[in-house]
């Protein structure tokens, strides 16, 4: 994925977008408020998207 990410000239992680832990509250918020959230294959929890955010960085 990250050879592909490069070859289309994708930022490389949420950092490279700006996007840092300060903001992780907020964001979480807003993806479990959202209408998707109940639709997704498994429920994901706070802590679930707090470390896929992490590791997205």
């Amino acid at each position: 994925m990250r050879a592909l990410n490069r070859r289309i000239v994708l930022p490389q992680g949420l950092s490279a977008i700006a996007i840092g832990e300060a903001m992780f509250g907020d964001i979480i918020a807003r993806a479990r408020a959202d209408h998707t959230h109940k639709t997704n294959p498994r429920e994901a929890s706070a802590q679930d998207y707090e470390a896929m955010l992490r590791a997205s960085l």
